[in-house]
């Protein structure tokens, strides 16, 4: 069934939907942040934009209430992202990502609480080396400052969860929703180049862009909840 699906769309190739995640974190890895950052945004269209800053939204605001949803599909993410670099690496089928990815989600429900420790190790080492290069520092001091960052938000997810949970849900939410706007600012009233002139000159314009947006995300998830128990 699979070989007949197959044949009935040569003309797709689905390994090549994740080449822009794919660059894009090859290019946070080797460049400055906001420069990262800018390159990133610079190839959203209006319509990943507009889903980027829905999506983005949600996780913001709504983070904690909707966990489970969110942990699942960051781990289909996660997995597809990972089967679309093995897809480069080795001649594998080309379902190969929506395979792994469809794993990694079903895997995520009953392990949920081990994959929220996956997931605030991750958004940890990316805190973690997002700090180290933003100000400046080695190679080898990034790597170290990742290093750091997720272990000790791995750790710390089994002994204050909602916290965590909250956290990353809120700093991701905030990237989301930053790029789409920024993007559709860029494109749509042509404020291309002050921005990223601003972001060239200013290395504290992104740290504030995401970081700003996120706290106002994680006090309003605890706050919301509070009232709802109230």
């Amino acid at each position: 069934m699979l070989h007949l699906l197959a044949q009935s769309l040569p003309d797709v190739d689905p390994t090549k939907l994740g080449q822009r995640w794919y660059d894009a974190l090859h290019s946070v890895a080797s460049q400055p942040p906001n420069e990262a950052f800018w390159n990133w945004v610079a190839g959203l269209g209006y319509v990943e934009a507009a889903v980027s800053i829905a999506i983005g939204l949600v996780y913001l605001l709504y983070g904690f209430k909707v966990f489970k949803i969110l942990v699942i599909v960051n781990a289909a993410a996660l997995g597809a992202w990972v089967g679309y670099l093995a897809t480069q690496q080795w001649q594998i089928p080309w379902w190969t990502p929506a395979a792994a990815g469809l794993a990694l989600g079903l895997l995520a429900w009953p392990l949920m609480r081990y994959a929220v420790c996956v997931m605030g190790a991750l958004a940890g080492a990316l805190l973690g080396a997002f700090i180290a290069k933003s100000i400046g520092l080695s190679d080898q001091a990034v790597l170290a400052g990742a290093i750091i960052g997720l272990a000790t938000l791995g750790l710390l997810a089994f002994v204050i969860f909602r916290i965590i949970v909250t956290g990353f849900t809120s700093l991701q939410g905030s990237l989301l929703a930053t790029a789409g706007v920024v993007a559709i600012a860029a494109r749509s009233l042509h404020l291309s180049d002050p921005i990223r002139q601003g972001l060239a000159e200013r290395p504290y314009m992104l740290p504030i862009l995401i970081f700003v947006p996120a706290a106002v995300g994680f006090v309003y998830q605890l706050a919301r909840k509070d009232g709802d128990e109230k």
